[in-house]
């Protein structure tokens, strides 16, 4: 059940239509309830909370399965998924996908070097230390920071969690690597890390339904 919509950020925010997206994905049994006061809510599976159904058993009987098709209806507050596209494409390239992206290829690419051998430290010390792969992972890291409180009303959220963990570890901390051995293992560790956090989110993507890019917001 749900008591929506969510406050976040001083922002109201509707995330029924993620959920049903994932139960239809995962258990298209199951009833979703959205509960408030809306005097003019829609549907039979809004609960009212000072008209409390006289035989609840009946309401969840006459509710709609999420399998059946339901989308929660749109009662004009912020949408869980159109914040996501906001969060992951951004505005002119500055979506946390982009910034992502970026930092992977940097640890890939230096990661590859690296394994080749020692001759290759001095050269990608310097690629680290250029300015625009730092400003991707700070943008990257600050991006997550905003939007994270958002991402955790959706019913995946031990799995942002998760992702909160992965980016926590990815940090600009290799300049306190003294030695070939030990800059190679600090980036071989990230480079799995941050792979392993772009598989993560690309898995959660489907459960954000398509908007037209004309409904996002950019920030």
């Amino acid at each position: 059940m749900l008591t929506t919509p969510a406050r976040v950020c001083n922002e109201f925010v509707m995330p029924d239509a993620v959920w049903a997206q994932y139960f239809q994905e995962n258990n298209p049994s199951a009833v979703l309830l959205q509960a408030g006061i809306r005097n003019k809510a829609i549907g039979s599976n809004y609960l009212h909370w000072s008209r409390l159904p006289d035989n609840f058993e009946l309401f969840l009987q006459n509710a709609q399965r999420v399998g059946q098709g339901r989308m929660p209806p749109d009662y004009g507050a912020k949408k869980l998924e159109v914040i996501w596209q906001r969060f992951w494409d951004g505005h002119n390239k500055a979506g946390f996908a982009n910034w992502l992206s970026t930092a992977m290829r940097t640890l890939q690419i230096a990661d590859d070097k690296l394994n080749k051998g020692h001759q290759y430290e001095q050269q990608i010390r310097a690629y680290l230390a250029e300015a625009d792969k730092e400003q991707a992972f700070q943008n990257m890291q600050l991006r997550w920071e905003t939007y994270k409180p958002y991402l955790m009303l959706a019913p995946f959220f031990d799995k942002i969690e998760e992702a909160d963990g992965l980016l926590s570890n990815i940090k600009l901390s290799w300049a306190d690597c003294i030695d070939y051995k030990n800059l190679e293992a600090r980036i071989h560790i990230f480079r799995m890390k941050i792979e392993a956090l772009d598989a993560l989110l690309t898995s959660l993507a489907q459960y954000f339904k398509t908007t037209s890019h004309e409904e996002v917001e950019a920030r």
